[in-house]
């Protein structure tokens, strides 16, 4: 009767665990979606500042998604080769460096060099979660995980809107919203990576 108990203790317990790390990569996917549109946000202001030409815009807005694409065959063989949970860590933290260097851009090339980095360390994202998801969860929990997670993106769009104008407002910079939203970038990447386990 006794081992009974702890059986179904011990089956709960692996479930709450797991499902708290799925929880925490739903965050950390909800700040990465954030940090993706913050410079969409921040353009009006940016292009002022910098007085940048549309042709200009284009290209900043667009480099972020060309070493997203890029990026992602790489991440994936990372993933295969060293786990990952470290692929998540790490690039996870770097790409809040790249957001919060974003902040620091000097004009529309420092600022294209940003948004590449940023994009080259979101890209491994959903492979890694993907396959944290495979590990941990059962075949019958599978969906339900991975469409927890990937809603991050719809929400984090919808309040990183909210977010990012406010900081904007509140600092009265551009650059100050985005050095917020990246260090907050690498404290949660961190808090994951020191969380969440991998088999």
């Amino acid at each position: 009767m006794s081992l009974a108990y702890e059986s179904s203790a011990g089956k709960a317990l692996k479930y709450t665990i797991r499902w708290r790390m799925i929880l925490l990569i739903f965050i950390l996917y909800t700040i990465n979606c954030i940090d993706r549109i913050s410079l969409s946000l921040a353009m009006p202001d940016v292009t002022k500042e910098f007085n940048l030409s549309p042709e200009v815009q284009g290209i900043i807005l667009s480099s972020f998604f060309w070493a997203y694409c890029a990026f992602q065959l790489p991440g994936g063989y990372l993933i295969d080769k060293i786990g990952a949970k470290k692929v998540l860590g790490v690039t996870s933290i770097f790409w809040g460096v790249f957001a919060a260097i974003g902040g620091l851009a000097m004009g529309g090339f420092t600022l294209i060099l940003s948004r590449l980095g940023l994009g080259a360390f979101e890209a491994p994202f959903m492979p890694a979660a993907n396959k944290i998801v495979s590990q941990w969860l059962p075949d019958k929990e599978r969906s339900r995980g991975i469409t927890l997670i990937d809603s991050g993106a719809a929400l984090g769009s919808a309040v990183g809107a909210i977010i990012v104008s406010s900081l904007i407002v509140w600092f009265g910079s551009w650059r100050a919203a985005f050095l917020v939203t990246g260090i907050i970038s690498m404290i949660v990447a961190y808090i994951v990576f020191r969380k969440v386990k991998e088999f």
